[in-house]
């Protein structure tokens, strides 16, 4: 009811909107709290509980506090074997605990609980086929790429491509959840590089790089 009320305030009084979005989230954590001293404290029902309690704190602002429900999550996966298990049993589930873990470590600037060989199973992105047969990003020839960082540009580059084709041609179309894969990819791939930083210090002796002879 808090997060309902937090999408559509218009439903509720101004006056009364922030007492009674306190008042249900109060009751949902306690409801929590209960079903986690439970059989099923790890079930997929609680677990989409604790998630949204946590979406609920991003859409507030309130990241920090939003990281107490991320790290219960954590520990509730645990319990049901780690993230690849759940990623076979309950997959649409997973990618939803891969956003809101992308989302937060994006927002905060801190790294992600889960790592991009967690995601790969999981996820198929739009660019996943004839990646080789499109153009690459134009590089000046003079500033030495990483390699690893120039294939994740090819991707964006293709993933960009695609969105551009599927948003003006009204015969070619994009799976709604292979594009919501395509961003949690290049999302965790971006993490996994930090290319900010590789761009910034010098590559070491032996890696490869594209645009230097």
């Amino acid at each position: 009811m808090a997060v309902f009320m937090t999408a559509f305030p218009h439903y509720i009084p101004s006056s009364n909107n922030h007492a009674a979005r306190v008042h249900h989230l109060c009751v949902a954590l306690r409801l929590v709290n209960a079903q986690l001293s439970g059989r099923d404290a790890a079930s997929n029902e609680t677990m989409v509980v604790v998630l949204v309690l946590g979406l609920y704190e991003r859409y507030h602002g309130e990241y920090q506090r939003g990281l107490m429900h991320l790290d219960g999550l954590r520990r509730m996966l645990d319990l049901r074997g780690g993230i690849r298990e759940l990623s076979t049993s309950s997959p649409d589930l997973a990618r939803k605990i891969f956003r809101t873990d992308l989302e937060y470590s994006l927002n905060l600037g801190t790294p992600p609980r889960f790592t991009l060989q967690d995601v790969k199973p999981v996820t198929t992105p739009i660019y996943h086929n004839n990646l080789q047969e499109h153009f690459s990003p134009p590089f000046h020839p003079n500033l030495p790429i990483p390699l690893a960082i120039h294939h994740l540009l090819r991707a964006a580059t293709r993933t960009a491509h695609l969105l551009h084709t599927a948003s003006t041609s009204p015969t070619f179309k994009l799976s709604s959840r292979a594009v919501h894969d395509t961003f949690i990819l290049l999302g965790y791939r971006l993490q996994a590089l930090s290319p900010l930083l590789a761009l910034h210090t010098i590559p070491a002796a032996g890696d490869e790089v594209v645009g230097k002879e």
